[in-house]
């Protein structure tokens, strides 16, 4: 994607790139519990849990860049750490509490979000040292293949049977409109 997108002189930032990215399954995933917080009046809590956890990632940051000399990989590490760590450790259990619902309610939801990043970047990983991508259009027919193979294990592995009949239900009435 960088030799792609900026060039062959980016290439070289594709470990940052993915110390930037691969948190972002748990970040990302934790933006719809604010709106808990936010509808509920619960955010002085998280306000100092963030404002500390700033605090930290700056500390972190200054060590890591400074003293051990990761320099932007530091930076990166820093924030990758601090705001996972919040995300994992303080906002699903949060949230869980301002709805009074047991502490694990929103932790067992990351494991399957985690694993399957894991796996959808060591496919694309793999996928990148038996392929060269040349273009933009091999880079979009690999997307659609990983996004193929992605709705297909989530269909089969992810989803209840009930959710599955809901899915053929909708499908069935797409279909349906289109050959109408």
């Amino acid at each position: 994607l960088l030799h792609l997108w900026l060039g062959p002189e980016f290439v070289r930032y594709a470990p940052l790139l993915s110390l930037l990215t691969l948190p972002l399954c748990i970040n990302l995933s934790m933006s719809p519990l604010f709106t808990i917080q936010l509808a509920t009046r619960n955010v002085h809590v998280p306000g100092i849990v963030t404002f500390i956890m700033g605090a930290g990632n700056l500390g972190l940051a200054l060590l890591f860049a400074g003293p051990l000399q990761w320099g932007v990989y530091g930076v990166a590490a820093a924030g990758a750490i601090m705001l996972t760590a919040k995300n994992t450790a303080f906002t699903p259990l949060y949230n869980a509490h301002i709805i009074r619902r047991p502490p694990t309610t929103f932790l067992y939801e990351l494991l399957p979000i985690v694993v399957s990043t894991l796996a959808v970047a060591a496919g694309a990983w793999a996928l990148s040292r038996v392929l060269a991508i040349t273009s933009w259009l091999m880079l979009f027919a690999c997307c659609l293949f990983f996004s193929l193979l992605f709705v297909i294990a989530v269909y089969f592995l992810a989803l209840t049977p009930a959710e599955r009949e809901r899915v053929n239900l909708m499908l069935a009435r797409v279909l349906h409109r289109v050959t109408s």
